[in-house]
């Protein structure tokens, strides 16, 4: 008798804690914004809801947006189809209904597409509007903004179409890096290249592969700033007013100098020395 009454006691306090995990959307919206979890104002709200209203006013397709604290430890793509389902959004003929279903506490959000829109708001479509024009706003807790910004996006590709990017269009930015760097490099060099005012042939020589390789992507880049490194070598400084045929004959005699010692440091054989027992021997 004592555990009924205990539990009992502990009744109000257990169905308060789990108030909201039976609790389930409207059966039918009051409008085209229904916010639950009461994070828009009521302008925001008015705003929302004109600029939905003169959507479908223009094109029959229906937008809701619906608003909640929690899933509560429901499949969020189940949960969504089952709210756009209910509430029927769009036209019957036509499925041309969209919803997005947003849950503040879990930061979860999707946009459900009726079938009948399915082809001009292609999944790869709807993720990148997420990830682009609605997740950065919702990572500052202005949900208005990523909200409106979603919807302008879906508006717009709703009447125009959409092309997914393509394997180019993937290395577009890491190309652009790639190109502003040499076009640096390539500007420095040819400022740094002033200073072999006496060796025109040399320095033409260096314009020529600056702008050879400004040329090619990727590779060009690190010859470009392997190229400064070389014309702006500071062990190098002091034959910088040198001419074109003194830079020749010093890199000829130097050439001939590093020949010279490879050939006194090559290996011609052993002295004529013997071994017997002496060394070791070792395993790893």
């Amino acid at each position: 008798m004592k555990y009924f009454i205990f539990v009992l006691l502990l009744y109000p306090v257990f169905a308060n804690g789990q108030k909201d995990w039976w609790k389930e959307f409207p059966a039918k919206p009051t409008n085209y914004v229904t916010d639950e979890a009461d994070v828009l104002t009521q302008q925001e709200e008015k705003l929302l809801n004109s600029k939905l209203r003169t959507f479908e006013d223009s094109t029959s397709n229906q937008l809701f947006i619906y608003l909640a604290s929690s899933l509560n430890g429901k499949n969020l793509e189940e949960y969504s189809r089952k709210i756009f389902n209910t509430w029927g959004i769009g036209q019957k003929d036509k499925n041309n209904g969209i919803l997005i279903a947003i849950f503040i506490d879990d930061r979860t959000y999707r946009i459900q597409i009726g079938y009948g829109l399915e082809e001009v708001l292609p999944s790869a479509l709807t993720q990148q509007i997420q990830d682009d024009d609605m997740r950065p706003h919702f990572k500052e807790k202005n949900y208005y903004r990523g909200i409106d910004a979603g919807i302008d996006q879906l508006i717009y590709y709703s009447r125009h179409e959409f092309k997914p990017p393509g394997p180019f269009d993937y290395l577009l930015i890491p190309m652009g890096v790639s190109y502003a760097i040499s076009l640096l490099f390539f500007v420095i060099n040819l400022l740094s290249l002033r200073k072999w005012k006496n060796q025109p042939k040399r320095r033409k020589k260096n314009i020529l592969a600056c702008v050879i390789f400004l040329l090619v992507p990727g590779l060009g880049t690190i010859v470009l700033i392997g190229l400064c490194t070389v014309i702006n070598d500071k062990s190098e400084s002091e034959y910088d007013s040198e001419t074109d045929l003194a830079y020749e004959r010093r890199m000829q005699k130097e050439r001939s100098n590093s020949n010279n010692s490879s050939s006194r440091d090559s290996f011609s054989g052993g002295g004529g020395g013997s071994s017997g027992s002496g060394g070791s021997s070792g395993r790893w």
